[in-house]
């Protein structure tokens, strides 16, 4: 056995664990400091992105079948337009035309035209034309009664106009009356005025007796 203080003695290798303890430890003091950890994402959630505006597209309706009653209002709508332009010579071929033909249509028409003509009794004539229109249920009853109701209160109002003028013309007769009262005093008056004074009355004589 070689003796322990021998120079052919080999040194001893030291334990593998220590060695890489001590080269672990000295790396780690010559690394620098780990960067600290990042916080923790938040647990609220994002807001979401606006959503685009809203586009609204306007949907015309279909246009609808004009009704009958439609129709005749347009058409009574043109004749009055018509008649606003018509000369006055020529009323009265229209109003025969009209009254040749017996059409509703054309019966309204006539009746709008006899209600301004301003002739005695064409109002009185249009309202009887206007009446069994009115009592029935054809597309032309509406209308019918909407000239009926306002040739009605046209009557009254000439009814009442016409009171008022001869009212009117009573109270003129009256006051041409009175006028001619008073200037035939005034010439009786002048009358008076323009005599020769009377004279003296002579004294009555005494009777004599026998």
């Amino acid at each position: 056995m070689p003796c322990p203080t021998d120079p052919r003695r080999r040194p001893t290798r030291p334990h593998l664990a220590s060695v890489v303890a001590a080269t672990l430890a000295l790396a780690g003091c010559a690394l620098p400091p780990a960067p600290p950890a990042a916080p923790p994402a938040s647990t609220v959630p994002s807001a979401p992105p606006p959503a685009p505006p809203t586009r609204f597209v306007t949907v015309l309706p279909a246009p609808l079948a004009a009704e009958p009653e439609d129709l005749a209002a347009r058409q009574l709508l043109r004749f009055h337009e018509q008649l606003r332009r018509l000369p006055a010579a020529d009323l009265a071929r229209e109003q025969q035309r009209l009254a040749a033909a017996g059409t509703p249509d054309d019966t309204l028409a006539l009746a709008l035209l006899l209600s301004q003509t301003r002739q005695p009794g064409d109002l009185a004539r249009a309202l009887t034309l206007l009446d069994p229109l009115a009592r029935g249920d054809s597309a032309h009853a509406g209308l019918a009664r909407l000239l009926q109701s306002r040739l009605t209160e046209q009557q009254r109002l000439e009814a009442q106009s016409e009171r008022l003028a001869q009212q009117l013309r009573e109270q003129q007769r009256r006051l041409d009356q009175l006028s001619q009262q008073l200037d035939a005093l005034r010439a009786i008056e002048r009358s008076l005025g323009t005599r020769p004074p009377a004279g003296p009355v002579p004294p009555a004589s005494t009777p004599r007796t026998p």
